[in-house]
């Protein structure tokens, strides 16, 4: 099953990548307790992780990091006994900032654990939305993360010109 969700964002590839890496980094440490440098965050990064499924059975999972070029292709590889999914990340600066795709690319490792008819156009609809709805979750972070920083610049902008007006 593959689904492919393209947005233009009004920021460049730099600045989403970026953030990308860092909100990677700070899940890993959130979910693992594990710390993690962005400067690991490249291609060859592993680690593995258990993950409960809808019906209850704990399955172990191995994340690795198959590209990591900078502002232009994030690849990732998910893979358990079931499936291997593989998301693809890419970026195309634009004239107002940079094209963003994401692809994700699910392979079953036994026909039995794919959807099939009704029930796989359900499931690949979800899967777009979902996607879709991710991305932009992503795009409403970065700019509550860049708002907050301006926030705090412009705060302490206002303090030092308080400070400099008391004297």
């Amino acid at each position: 099953m593959q689904v492919e969700v393209t947005k233009d964002f009004d920021v460049t590839a730099e600045q989403f990548y970026d953030f990308m890496v860092k909100s990677i980094c700070e899940q890993i440490q959130e979910e693992l307790n594990l710390e993690v440098d962005p400067a690991q965050i490249k291609a060859g990064y592993t680690h593995k992780m258990k993950s409960t499924t809808k019906d209850g059975n704990v399955e172990k999972i191995r994340y690795t990091i198959k590209e990591a070029k900078r502002a232009e292709k994030f690849v990732t590889v998910f893979t358990s006994a079931k499936r291997k999914t593989r998301c693809s990340y890419t970026f195309v600066p634009t004239e107002k900032g940079c094209r963003f795709t994401y692809a994700v690319d699910i392979n079953f490792a036994d026909s039995k654990y794919e959807p099939k008819g009704f029930r796989g156009k359900i499931s690949m609809i979800s899967a777009r939305n979902r996607a879709a709805r991710q991305i932009n979750a992503s795009y409403d972070a970065y700019n509550r993360f860049t708002l907050s920083l301006h926030g705090c610049r412009d705060f302490l902008c206002l303090v030092k010109k308080e400070k400099h007006a008391q004297f």
